[in-house]
């Protein structure tokens, strides 16, 4: 038997985040009225406070104004800043596997690039963007993070090894949120969704850590997650044990039923795409000489889909999370 994992953690943040914000309802004396006046505008003054200079790695960003009709060019970063900013204010985002408010907000955005393996500065920059955001993990994104930066505008580069698991993306929060100027929105944000990551990491408290395998499809193959792998680190944040961090592998590896069987995990989870669904994996979980692996011999197989446990997941991480958690502890 094989689960199919479907529970969702609401994050009722996100749904606030992008709609039109708080309404503060004075109560009370005059005074506190006009301290509670006093407090919003100031923070409404440090919100808006140009030029300033944002820090992304060991690289400054100096930003002459709020930022207005940015470029975000990686979906990790593009699932991240449509919360805090909406897509009316995003002149160019990836093409990317989106639901609920995200996906809303990704409609309204002006440009979609389509996957590629380049990066057109001079079509970027045609957009007319204000900020440049981009994610450099492979050379070309490095090509053309150098082409931006010759132009006349404020480019962000961050690293691409800094994502994996729920904590990278929350850590990402702020520093998106300090340079897209919604510091307020990016905090409370932040708030929320590390609230939800400790109750769900509270579950492994006292229980053994087990043996799982983390499996996804990378150019119509079967791979064991890398150590740096998102659905890898939302395994060690469960409290799980990934097998890959026994393993001297450094990157993806394939997953042959014979590295399956000496590894002889308790849990697999298989991550599933819109492009590589549970069929997809068939022939190898069915595979004989898999038949007393553990976690088959105990119908411990579950599957994710990438939309929330993969580097673009945003906040919908939790929802991630929260179901990896279930596998792992499933009673």
């Amino acid at each position: 038997m094989t689960v199919t994992l479907t529970r969702r953690f609401g994050i009722a943040t996100t749904a606030l985040l992008l709609g039109t914000g708080l309404t503060l309802t004075a109560c009370g004396s005059d005074d506190a009225s006009e301290s509670a006046s006093d407090t919003t505008a100031s923070s409404s003054a440090s919100e808006q406070s140009y030029p300033r200079t944002v820090t992304i790695g060991d690289e400054d960003v100096e930003l002459t104004a709020k930022p207005e009709n940015i470029a975000v060019l990686s979906s990790d970063l593009a699932s991240l800043v449509l919360p805090l900013t909406g897509g009316d204010n995003v002149a160019v985002a990836p093409e990317m596997t989106a639901s609920g408010d995200l996906a809303t907000e990704l409609d309204k955005v002006g440009t979609k690039m389509a996957p590629s393996a380049s990066i057109d500065a001079e079509q970027i920059m045609a957009s007319s963007p204000d900020l440049v955001m981009i994610s450099a993990r492979h050379d070309f994104e490095k090509d053309a993070a150098d082409q931006l930066r010759s132009f006349d505008i404020p480019v962000a580069v961050f690293s691409g090894d800094s994502w994996s698991g729920s904590e990278g993306i929350i850590d990402h929060i702020a520093e998106i949120a300090d340079l897209v100027g919604e510091q307020e929105k990016g905090e409370e944000l932040a708030a929320d969704l590390t609230e939800q990551r400790d109750e769900i990491i509270a579950r492994a408290d006292g229980k053994d850590a087990p043996k799982t395998l983390g499996i996804w499809a990378h150019a119509n193959q079967q791979m064991i997650g890398s150590k740096t792998l998102m659905l890898t680190g939302l395994i060690r944040e469960a409290g799980g044990d990934p097998v890959v961090d026994h393993m001297d592998a450094q990157s993806m590896i394939s997953a042959d039923p014979e590295v399956i069987v000496k590894e002889a995990p308790e849990v697999i989870i298989v991550q599933t795409s819109s492009e590589s669904g549970e069929d997809a994996f068939a022939e190898l979980i069915d595979n004989p000489a898999l038949k007393d692996v553990p976690a088959i011999k105990n119908d411990r197989v579950y599957y994710v889909d990438s939309s929330i446990t993969g580097v673009g997941s945003g906040t919908a991480i939790i929802d991630g999370l929260d179901e990896v958690s279930e596998a792992l502890f499933a009673e």
